[in-house]
């Protein structure tokens, strides 16, 4: 059962994702696409030295153990 609780949550966060893209790219739109988030964040100090880099790749390397590993 608590699988199935945290695949919903999953899918949850997943369709919750898609929503705001889809928003951000609307005429006119204050929410900024996660192409500007990434962008934003290597344009800022912390982003371009090694250890922002390394916080970045960290946070990416959790990203896909969540997703991809069971």
């Amino acid at each position: 059962m608590s699988r199935v609780i945290i695949l919903a949550g999953f899918g949850l966060a997943l369709i919750t994702a898609v929503a705001l893209e889809l928003i951000a790219r609307r005429d006119g739109a204050r929410v900024p696409t996660l192409g500007q988030l990434c962008a934003a964040a290597v344009q800022v100090r912390v982003g371009r030295f090694p250890l922002g880099q390394v916080i970045l790749m960290g946070l990416w390397w959790w990203v896909g153990w969540h997703f991809f590993a069971r």
